[in-house]
């Protein structure tokens, strides 16, 4: 195990917006309690070095490449191309990580399961646990895959989740998505 990321105090005057929270503020992800960086926020000590300009061109050229890629827009469609961006994607502790892996894994077994029996047996729609209209109403849904002689799944051929940290810290589920990604997680 490598030793911890020392902390810069030269880091202090640029951190200085970024106090240490009071014991009712959000989370924050990047600033431990005690007000230095959380240790796998090593990058920091980066940004310090940089500074502004260099942070800036950062920020600049994710911005441009969120365009060429075709991801800069917003939930209504329209394109961003200026929105906020940051240079940084948020930094997640390893062995915090893995728990969320497992629940993002759990997620896609549930959801390949939910499938499997949509265009098998169909329990969950007869016994009204899954309503009717998720599968008979929902245009996606393809009644042609439900024969007798139909091979098993895998059903889901791709699975994104978007997760969000609640205030308190705690990692949360937003939504499952089986058909095409979206976003700059894309």
């Amino acid at each position: 195990m490598s030793a911890p990321p020392r902390f810069d105090p030269a880091l202090a005057g640029l951190l200085a917006p970024y106090a240490a929270p009071a014991e009712d503020a959000p989370w924050d992800e990047a600033i431990g309690p005690d007000g230095a960086p959380r240790a796998h926020w090593a990058l920091l000590d980066w940004v310090a070095r940089v500074g502004p300009e260099g942070y800036g061109a950062v920020t600049a050229e994710t911005r441009r490449l969120r365009v060429e890629s075709g991801v800069a827009f917003n939930p209504a469609g329209e394109e961003t191309p200026d929105a906020d961006t940051d240079a940084f994607p948020i930094l997640i502790e390893p062995a915090e990580w893995a728990r969320v892996a497992q629940g993002v894994a759990q997620r896609a077994r549930l959801l390949e399961a939910a499938l499997d029996d949509i265009y098998g047996d169909r329990t969950l729609l007869r016994e009204g646990l899954l309503p009717s209209g998720l599968g008979y109403g929902n245009p996606d849904h393809a009644m042609w895959l439900r024969t007798p002689d139909a091979p098993a799944g895998p059903w889901r051929t791709l699975y994104e989740m978007d997760i969000a940290r609640t205030s308190d810290g705690r990692w949360t589920a937003l939504a499952d998505r089986v058909d095409a990604p979206l976003g700059d997680g894309w």
